[in-house]
């Protein structure tokens, strides 16, 4: 992996750091180990490492709250549904609540499926860790 530049490195370090260590969801411990730190090649990019790891924290944070779904918009979408359906046509009406109760179970089943995803990412893992651990064994027996 191609090593940053340490004057962009510095640039990052004076554009974030301040954002960084007025952050509350950053723990004391890792603020006091970004402070101990000094103007060094070595601690600097050590800083930008740090940085780096919040911004991809929070990032990823931020995406996990756009995807998330907001239900009472989805029942205020439905109800102004219903509202501009007329009662009269059975079809559609049925339609609808077919709909909305599929919707229903999909947004009940998220979590068991968020869940199952995770599962699967760490039995992969797993897997891959097993792998690794036995080619370091045979290459051990050699």
């Amino acid at each position: 992996m191609p090593q940053v530049k340490i004057e962009s490195v510095k640039r990052k370090i004076e554009k974030e750091e301040s954002l960084f260590l007025n952050d509350s969801t950053i723990s004391e411990e890792v603020k006091d180990n970004y402070k101990s730190l000094d103007d060094s090649e070595t601690s600097l990019r050590k800083k930008y490492v740090y940085l780096s790891q919040w911004n991809a924290k929070k990032n990823k944070m931020n995406s996990n709250i756009d995807k998330v779904v907001d239900i009472t918009e989805i029942k205020t979408i439905f109800k102004e549904l219903k509202t501009a359906i007329d009662n009269s046509d059975k079809k559609t009406t049925e339609l609808i609540y077919k709909e909305l109760e599929i919707l229903k179970v999909y947004i009940e089943t998220t979590e068991q499926r968020k869940l199952e995803r995770y599962k699967n990412e760490l039995l992969k893992q797993k897997e891959l860790i097993e792998k690794r651990l036995a080619e370091l064994d045979d290459t051990a027996n050699l």
